[in-house]
């Protein structure tokens, strides 16, 4: 009876040490510059825009409109956006009460290929999930 609960011990503490390294074996980098279709999941609503990455800024084309900001952070699998909306006849309220409320940001699983998986947070809370899909790397 013994030797059972000791190799079901080994066992569990075996695969819970593997689970931790795949976790943390992410392949993250910095995402390139370039143009990226971010397009959410069906309970998402479908929308999809485009946002371009180019150095330390980033354009967000959505709905015939551009939303220029600054990248705060691109690393470690997430993507921060610092969305700098002015109060100029270009933005509505709801867009300059979002950018000074909330720090959105994009966690990916990876950070390689040309399909990249997400979930959006920070818009109402640092832990709640705004949105989830794919940013589509455009060629």
């Amino acid at each position: 009876m013994r030797r059972k609960i000791s190799l079901s011990i080994s066992a569990t503490t075996t695969a819970l040490l593997l689970l931790g390294k795949l976790a943390h074996g992410q392949d993250c980098e910095k995402l390139e510059d370039g143009k990226y279709r971010v397009k959410f999941n069906k309970e998402f609503g479908s929308a999809s825009y485009v946002l371009s990455l180019e150095g330390d800024y980033f354009t967000e084309l959505k709905d015939g409109r551009e939303i220029k900001g600054k990248i705060d952070g691109n690393e470690n699998c997430t993507l921060r956006l610092n969305y700098m909306i002015t109060s100029d006849t270009t933005s509505n309220a709801v867009q300059r009460v979002l950018s000074k409320s909330s720090k959105p940001y994009f966690e990916f699983q990876t950070t390689r290929g040309r399909r990249l998986k997400f979930r959006l947070t920070g818009y109402a809370g640092p832990h709640t999930t705004s949105g989830e899909g794919q940013f589509i790397k455009k060629r």
